[in-house]
């Protein structure tokens, strides 16, 4: 069978990787789901902190002020995490040197799990937060950087499997 000037039979013959095992899938939920429950309770941990350390601070703000502060400091305590991983990744990971287009790296798809996780919470933080945020553009902001980091993490060996097909 022929596919895009591809013969689709001789994939089988070639010694390609699985898309990804299921160790791999279970440690990526495991990272989607504590990143979840962190970044949601970092936003009500957040406020309480910044009541005790500056209770007239948070009063002289409207609700919607209050919300979007909020998860303004929420969201650049993830970059700070994330930039940390990524440039660690970038620097010290030894399957990256050894090629940095198609090579893989765990830790960067741990970092992608961070990022899906802290899209869905501060996504359900914007939900019941609704009336203060209530943005459209801000729902379709979260889907689709999901999306994309979960199409990052679950096609990360197909794009290297069809690399290694075409050479």
């Amino acid at each position: 069978m022929m596919g895009f000037g591809l013969n689709l039979d001789s994939i089988k013959e070639l010694d390609v990787p699985a898309a990804q095992t299921e160790e791999e899938m279970n440690l990526y939920i495991t990272v989607v789901a504590a990143s979840f429950i962190v970044t949601f309770l970092m936003f009500f941990v957040l406020e309480y902190i910044v009541k005790i350390y500056n209770p007239s601070f948070l009063k002289n703000l409207s609700s919607s002020n209050r919300t979007l502060l909020l998860t303004q400091i929420q969201s650049n305590i993830h970059a700070i995490i994330v930039c940390y991983l990524s440039t660690y990744v970038l620097y010290q990971s030894e399957e990256l040197k050894a090629d940095y287009i198609w090579g893989k790296c765990q830790l960067a798809s741990v970092a992608c799990a961070v990022t899906i996780g802290y899209m869905a919470a501060d996504l359900l933080t914007l939900i019941i937060r609704w009336k203060d945020v209530g943005e459209w553009s801000y729902v379709f902001h979260h889907l689709f950087s999901a999306l994309a980091f979960i199409y990052i993490i679950d096609w990360q060996l197909y794009l290297r499997s069809l690399h290694s097909v075409t050479k």
